[in-house]
């Protein structure tokens, strides 16, 4: 999801409870991507956190309902995008985990009124206070109930979520779409506002003056039409979040471009676009088609393949990618890719808690500029590594939930969620990387299901054979970057001795270990080399063929650094081997390191991060294991000038 401030647009309500972007208005020409990519990645004008601030109190007193299990919705809406209202009845069906329910709630802003509520063909009382609407129900495990819940009112100005334009378009005609990521479906219908539970099944009809159409998610069944209304009648066959649900309501006119997929089958692309814009929107959209392909190739098939895809144009700025029909406000290429790459990364799995939401947010923008031709690609990359490093700190898990702002922060949820995969992509190679990718979408347990951080570890973990803990501890719960600096020598055989000492931005992190890219040059040559960095002041030394005249790091914009120092010297290095053994070891270890070296403290963590020894006797260069359990733990030496961590196994 990418949302924006439309600058020609009047909120007749408040603004929706969600991230808004602002586009500077530029004095010279941009191509649309480059555009795109410096509003996408550099972000320059953030202007609504205050907004936001105001609104947190009411994300804190939000309920969580989890004593039943929501299986269908069937939905009657009436809209008339010319007044600010809702009126609507939505029937339910949801079974018991035990005979112990006594009463079941759904979230729902106490600023709609509920005219009644039908349990088992009878009216029954009912309590909405607190945005919750709760009541008394007979449980039966494991058989199906239902409910029809009668509700009508306005919308909260407040917090958004049902969004009203006047005369917005060129054609002067109103407008009304719904917002509701993150915690806005219960201020325009009552539903079972969660992350743990999918609605299985969904039908949704909207009435509305005959001459608008209406646009949601799933399948158009039909459209009935009498003298002065219109039905719409959408029908959606697959698990859904509340937030992905939506509707659109004004003058649009409707074309379909389509996907056609290596055994012949087909998927409609279905537009719902201004009358004014139609021109400019069918010379657009059809970009979409070699992506969702190149998707497809790389990930699965398109996971709502049975139905479709589609747009609908609305005056908020950016786009939300509800589920087979985004809603956006250009046809910018980026914009369409992001909001495309979220029907696999949010939709078909979606993030478990919003201190998740790099599952979401991080995985489409990376996945955006896999559509940009090379030059593109390398340049949204180098924007994003900037941006993300123009703060020494921030973490991409969110650890306060209640604050919209920090879950939709552009610079940690987005871009750096999207750096750490790619430095992910550069630790495991390409191969490791897209298995462990399809690997995570092939879990039957997490299709059309949600997912945390730590199912996506495990993926990757169990497909690469490799321990990521500590490169997610480090680049996903910890905070800021490392900056490198590097000293080389070449030897008159053209060896190249090169030390590497690393800084952290910020204390919350020891020492990232990572595979570094290092690029020698030489006249008429060049060499990449790859090598393993797991303590400051580490020594390498590399064959070369060439003499060298110059060195980078990082070339491709692989890792998250910034400010790095490089510089030749004419003086070989002297070794500085620190090493810990035996190692894996079942009682005592070792230390050995040069003489001047300073030893200044010792300790020992587990995987978690957890300091399980400290207080270490730094004269005898031993340290006593023999009481931790089996496993892998780290060892930091704290030496005057440098810090070093070892990884031992305990067995």
């Amino acid at each position: 999801m990418i949302v924006g401030d439309n600058k020609n647009a009047k909120f007749v309500c408040s603004q929706p409870l969600v991230r808004i972007y602002k586009k500077n208005v530029m004095d010279f020409f941009f191509s649309s991507i480059l555009w795109a990519l410096v509003n996408l990645f550099l972000n320059t004008d953030v202007d609504v956190k205050s907004m936001q601030n105001s609104q947190h109190k009411n994300q804190k007193n939000i309920t969580i309902v989890n004593d039943y299990d929501l299986l269908y919705h069937r939905i009657y809406w009436e809209i008339d995008p010319n007044v600010r209202y809702i009126k609507g009845r939505v029937f339910s069906t949801m079974k018991y985990p035990s005979n112990d329910v006594s009463s079941i709630s759904f979230n729902l802003s106490d600023s709609l009124v509920v005219d009644s509520v039908l349990y088992h063909n009878e009216n029954i009382d009912f309590i909405h206070f607190a945005n919750l609407l709760s009541f008394s129900v007979t449980a039966n495990v494991d058989e199906i109930d239902s409910v029809e819940i009668f509700y009508q009112g306005i919308p909260s100005n407040e917090d958004g979520g049902f969004t009203f334009f006047q005369g917005q378009t060129d054609s002067f005609n109103p407008i009304i779409t719904t917002l509701s990521e993150p915690y806005g479906a219960m201020l325009w219908w009552p539903n079972k506002q969660t992350l743990f539970d999918k609605i299985d099944s969904i039908d949704i009809f909207i009435n509305t003056p005959s001459e608008y159409k209406a646009a949601s998610i799933g399948i158009l069944k039909s459209e009935t039409i009498s003298a002065l209304t219109k039905t719409a009648h959408w029908q959606h066959r697959y698990p859904i979040t509340p937030y992905l649900v939506a509707l659109a309501v004004s003058n649009y006119v409707t074309y379909s471009d389509y996907v056609i997929f290596p055994n012949g089958d087909s998927l409609e692309i279905l537009n719902y676009v201004y009358p004014e814009n139609y021109n400019n929107a069918v010379q657009k959209t059809p970009k979409i088609i070699p992506v969702i392909s190149l998707f497809n190739d790389t990930f699965m098939t398109y996971p709502f393949k049975n139905e479709k895809y589609g747009h609908v144009q609305w005056e908020l700025g950016g786009g939300m990618e509800h589920q087979t029909m985004t809603f956006l406000n250009s046809f910018d290429e980026q914009l369409m890719f992001h909001e495309l790459a979220h029907s696999w990364f949010g939709n078909y799995i979606t993030c478990g808690s919003w201190q998740d939401i790099w599952l979401n947010e991080g995985f489409a923008t990376y996945f955006t500029i896999f559509g940009f031709n090379e030059y593109y690609y390398k340049l949204a990359l180098s924007n994003m590594k900037s941006h993300v490093t123009n703060d020494s700190s921030g973490s991409v898990y969110v650890y306060d939930t209640t604050d919209v702002a920090r879950i939709f922060d552009h610079r940690l949820s987005y871009n750096k969620g999207a750096m750490v995969l790619h430095g992910l992509r550069w630790y495991l190679g390409d191969s490791l990387f897209f298995a462990s990718i399809k690997s995570y979408l092939s879990d039957e347990y997490l299709a059309y299901g949600f997912a945390r951080s730590n199912d996506l570890i495990h993926h990757f973990e169990n497909t690469s054979n490799v321990d990521l803990h500590e490169f997610f501890n480090d680049w996903i719960y910890g905070e800021g970057y490392p900056t490198y600096d590097i000293e080389y020598f070449q030897n008159n055989s053209n060896q190249v001795h090169f030390i590497v000492k690393q800084s952290q931005s910020h204390s919350s992190i020891d020492f990232f270990e990572m595979y570094l890219p290092i690029k020698f040059y030489g006249e008429g040559h060049d060499s990449l080399v790859r090598v393993y960095n797991s303590f400051s002041g580490q020594e390498f030394v590399v064959d070369l063929d060439f003499i060298i005249d110059s060195v980078k790091l990082d070339p491709d914009n692989w890792i998250l650094t910034r400010n790095e120092h490089i510089a030749q010297t004419l003086f070989e290095f002297e070794t500085q081997v620190i090493e810990i053994y035996p190692n894996p070891t079942r009682e005592m270890i070792y230390l050995t390191f040069p003489e001047k070296l300073k030893l200044t403290s010792v300790s020992v963590y587990s995987t978690d991060g957890k300091k399980v020894l400290e207080n270490l006797s730094i004269n005898t260069k031993t340290v006593d294991i023999k009481n931790l359990n089996r496993g892998i733990y780290f060892v930091k030496l704290n030496f005057s000038n440098q810090t070093q961590t070892l990884k031992i196994l305990k067995y």
